[in-house]
């Protein structure tokens, strides 16, 4: 499963997205900051771990999503109407992703972690806590806020490895995992929306819109992987959950039309009418009424979900 679900067509958010810092924008910056002797074999590291096809390739040929690579100025209306500057909190961000993809496809045996792709996970590391103690300016805080998510994450990993041992999953466990997985992408918008004044309270509920929209995205990046997942695994998702893949899709879609019960910010709720019309899409015209019951069946299963930190 990764946590980086993508979309097969970008959602066209809004004109002011689509004029920030791409995450290829920000990888070109990044390295210029790396070592002379590492920087050819970094630039191509979006194709050695498989999310482009082509050497020259970049983030964007896989991370399409806005709430993937723009979260951070997606919820810029949290903050009122004081003055904001989303550049070093998007930096951040892209950040985050970058490392949160490499560890992610290492941790889902979809690339085998070679000496040098150690060298860059390490090296992608330190730019991502350097980049949120830039944006906090606190390299203590980045730091402990970046150890809190990547904990959450690593028993996410752990708990869905141990799937291949069981014959079903819990629809609460795959909700808990989802939210586990994608903790990375939040660790910046949280720091940016605490340091901005947003109260505790409401910093959860946002948490709680981003983490069901990761789900439903999930859900629908999985039930396009079926075939995938089988060959690698032994099982798709769908098989796991015992439901199938139109009905995976039903409940994404479901799952982002209860949006509103967690009074989602502006921008994701505007940008969850619209997955769901995509998610809705997906599904056969022959199995929506079967599709839509089993969704009923594991909807509030999937909002109730939470990852336990083992560590």
């Amino acid at each position: 499963m990764s946590s980086e679900a993508r979309g097969s067509e970008p959602s066209g958010e809004s004109e002011a997205c689509a004029q920030r810092t791409s995450p290829d924008e920000t990888w070109r910056a990044l390295l210029e900051q790396r070592a002379i002797e590492r920087r050819a074999l970094t630039r191509v590291l979006p194709y050695r771990i498989g999310i482009t096809p082509r050497p020259d390739g970049g983030w964007g040929d896989y991370v399409r999503e806005p709430i993937m690579f723009d979260l951070p100025a997606m919820l810029a209306d949290e903050l009122g109407t004081q003055p904001f500057d989303a550049s070093k909190w998007t930096r951040a961000h892209h950040c985050a992703g970058f490392f949160g993809l490499v560890a992610d496809r290492v941790a889902d045996q979809q690339v085998f972690e070679d000496a040098a792709l150690r060298d860059d996970r390490a090296w992608l590391f330190e730019q991502w806590k350097s980049a949120l103690a830039e944006a906090c300016a606190d390299e203590r805080e980045a730091e402990r806020r970046i150890n809190d998510e990547r904990s959450l994450w690593r028993t996410a990993v752990e708990q869905e490895r141990s799937w291949s041992r069981q014959t079903v999953v819990g629809a609460e466990d795959y909700s808990a995992v989802v939210r586990g997985k994608c903790a990375f992408l939040w660790t910046t918008s949280a720091a940016m929306l605490e340091h901005n004044g947003v109260p505790l309270a409401r910093i959860a509920l946002v948490r709680e819109a981003f983490e069901r929209v990761m789900i439903a995205l999930q859900c629908c990046d999985d039930a396009r992987d079926n075939d995938e997942d089988r060959e690698l695994k032994g099982a798709s998702t769908s098989e796991l959950l015992a439901v199938d893949g139109a009905t995976l899709h039903a409940t994404a879609a479901l799952v982002l039309q209860r949006l509103g019960s967690v009074s989602p910010p502006t921008a994701l709720a505007t940008y969850a009418a619209t997955a769901a019309e995509r998610a809705m899409a997906a599904v056969p015209d022959g199995k929506r009424f079967i599709a839509a019951l089993g969704a009923m069946a594991i909807t509030q299963q999937l909002e109730n979900g939470r990852v336990v930190n083992g560590a």
